[in-house]
C-alpha cells in the first residue's frame, strides 16, 4: 500500500451564441414540437431573447435574454406554458450495440481491493467472477466532469459521447467536460475504475463511460442549473447511453439557493416539470436513471406532502439511493436523506460515524492536478502517477447502484432479448429490487417506517450485485 500527503453525437439541439450579460431561461411548451428550434427561436426572439437550445423531444428550450420584460412577454404567447429564470448567465459556448454482448469476468486483486470495504459488501467480487460487465454498454457521469486521463479511468472513458452541458447546450470540446471538482472522477472510479492491477476496481470495470458535465463550479461548490440537467438527460437519450448516473440535485439559483422545488411557485413548477419530461424522455430511450437521495438528513416523502420535490431523485421511475455505512446504519455523517416510497434500495455510501476514518469511507479516482491532503497513490511519481482520494455521501451509494444496473444490462439487456435489445429500466428497476437484501428498520429509531417490502430508510434492501447477475427472470 502507498499512502502520500500532498499540500457530438447528432442532437436536435440547435445552438445559438447569446449575449454576455443574458440570463437564462427554461421555457416549456404545451406541445413537444413547438420547442422545435425553427418554431422557438421566432418566439424568443420577438421577446427580446436568443435561443440557446430547442429539445422538441420534450416540449423544452433554452433561451437568453438581458431584457427585462423577457420572461412576462414570451409566457403571453399561446404555445408557451411557462417560463422560469434559472439565475444562469449567458456567454457559455455551445457547441447500438451488437445483440450478444461480450462479458468476460475480472479479477478484484489491484493495489487497493483490500479497502474496498463497501464493493465487498454489495458482493461485487463475487459478481465480477461472472461478468466485469460488457464494453457494448456505456454509463453516462451526469456530474461535475470527469479525468478522462486518470490511469483507472482513461481505457474507458468514450470521448465521442462525452458532453459539456453546462450553459443548456452540448459542447463536445474535451476542456469543456473536464472535472474541475474531483466529484465527478471520484463517482466514475466507483462505477468503472479499471481491473489493471492498480488502484481500485469499479464496480462495473468493464463497462464504458459518456461523461455528461452538468455543474458549474461557484466556489467550493458544485451547482447544477436546471438547464444544463435537462441537456445533460437529453444527450444520454439520443447518444445510447443505458445508465445514467445523477450523483446530484438540482439547483434554483447560481448560488446553490435550494434544492428543493415546490408547485404552487409557478417557477419551481415550470423547471419541475421541464426536468422530469427530459427524465422520462431518457426513459424512453431505454436510459436507466440512478438518482442519489441527498446528504440533508431528510424524509424525502414529507417533502412530498408538502407538495416540493428534490429533482432528479424524486421524478418518476428513477432508482433513488440512500447511503449506510460499514455497520449496516443509515448514513449520519453525512446524513442520508430518506422516505418510504422515495428510495429504491440503498448501498454503502460511507460514514464518518462509523468506523475510524478513513475506514469505513469510500476510496476512489482523483484528478492527479487537484492536490489535497491525504491522497493515495498508485503509483506515486512519474507521468503515469495516479491518485485517489476518500469520499462519503449518497452520491458514492448511487454510483455503486448504476455499476450494478450497468452489469444487470451487460447480462441480460440484450441476451435475452427484453426490448430488441436496449433493457427498458423498468426491469433494471424491478431486478435491482428484487434481489436486494432486505434490511429492517433499526429498533428504536422512529423516523424508519415500514410497509410490505420496502423500509423508509433503505427501501427494497442493500443492493447485490451477484444476486443481480445470477436474477432468472422466472423468478417471483
Amino acid at each position: 500500500m502507498r499512502f502520500v500527503v500532498l499540500a457530438t453525437a447528432v442532437v436536435s439541439a440547435l445552438a445559438v451564441a447569446g449575449p454576455a450579460a443574458a440570463e437564462r431561461y427554461v421555457v416549456v411548451f404545451k406541445q413537444d414540437k413547438q420547442a422545435a428550434p425553427q418554431l422557438a427561436q421566432p418566439l424568443v426572439e420577438a421577446a427580446g431573447g436568443s435561443l440557446v437550445a430547442g429539445y422538441p423531444e420534450i416540449g423544452v428550450a433554452v433561451a437568453e435574454s438581458s431584457a427585462p420584460g423577457f420572461a412576462a412577454a414570451l409566457d403571453t404567447a399561446r404555445s408557451v406554458e411557462g417560463v422560469a429564470a434559472t439565475g444562469g448567465m449567458g456567454g457559455v459556448p455551445a457547441g447500438g450495440p451488437p445483440p450478444h454482448l461480450p462479458n468476460e469476468p475480472v479479477s478484484d486483486t489491484d493495489t487497493f481491493s483490500a479497502l474496498q470495504w463497501w464493493a465487498q459488501r454489495i458482493k461485487a467480487p463475487e459478481a465480477h467472477a461472472i461478468t466485469g460487465g460488457s464494453p457494448a454498454v456505456t454509463v453516462g457521469v451526469i456530474d461535475t466532469g470527469v479525468d478522462a486521463t486518470h490511469p483507472d479511468l482513461d481505457g474507458n472513458v468514450d470521448p465521442s459521447r462525452s458532453v459539456s452541458c453546462v450553459g443548456g447546450a452540448p459542447n463536445p470540446a474535451p476542456v469543456a467536460w473536464n472535472d474541475d471538482s474531483g466529484h465527478g472522477s471520484n463517482v466514475a472510479g466507483v462505477i468503472a475504475a479499471e481491473a489493471n492491477g492498480r488502484g481500485i476496481v469499479g464496480i462495473a470495470p468493464n463497462v464504458k463511460l459518456a461523461v455528461i458535465k452538468a455543474s458549474t463550479r461557484v466556489g467550493t461548490s458544485d451547482v447544477f442549473l436546471p438547464e444544463a440537467v435537462i441537456c445533460s438527460f437529453v444527450w444520454a437519450a439520443n447518444n445510447g447511453i443505458d445508465v445514467a448516473n445523477s450523483s446530484f440535485s438540482t439547483d434554483s439559483a447560481p448560488s446553490g439557493g435550494t434544492t428543493s422545488f415546490c408547485k404552487a411557485d409557478p417557477v419551481q413548477k415550470t423547471i419541475i416539470k421541464a426536468v422530469q419530461r427530459a427524465v422520462a424522455y431518457a426513459q424512453q430511450r431505454d436510459v436507466t436513471v440512478v438518482t442519489s437521495a441527498g446528504n440533508d438528513g431528510r424524509d424525502l416523502a414529507a417533502l412530498r406532502a408538502d407538495g416540493c420535490m428534490r429533482l432528479p431523485s424524486q421524478a418518476p421511475g428513477v432508482v433513488t439511493v440512500s447511503s449506510i455505512g460499514m455497520l449496516d446504519a443509515l448514513a449520519a455523517g453525512p446524513p442520508s436523506n430518506y422516505g418510504l416510497g422515495e428510495v429504491w434500495v440503498t448501498a454503502p455510501g460511507g460514514d464518518f460515524m462509523q468506523g475510524v476514518p478513513p475506514a469505513g469511507l469510500i476510496l476512489s479516482a482523483w484528478p492527479a492536478a487537484m492536490q489535497v491532503p491525504r491522497l493515495m497513490c498508485d503509483p506515486c511519481t512519474g507521468a503515469d502517477a495516479a491518485f485517489y482520494r476518500f469520499f462519503a455521501g449518497t452520491s458514492q451509494a448511487a454510483a455503486q447502484v448504476s455499476g450494478v444496473a450497468a452489469l444487470v444490462v451487460s447480462r441480460f439487456g440484450k441476451e435475452r432479448g427484453w426490448n430488441q435489445g436496449l433493457m427498458e429500466p423498468r426491469r433494471v428497476r424491478v431486478i435491482l429490487g428484487l434481489t436486494a437484501d432486505p434490511l429492517p428498520c433499526p429498533a428504536g429509531d422512529a423516523r424508519c417506517v415500514a410497509e410490505e417490502d420496502e423500509t423508509s430508510f433503505f427501501g427494497h434492501g442493500v443492493v447485490n450485485a451477484l444476486r443481480a447477475v445470477t436474477f432468472d427472470k422466472r423468478d417471483p
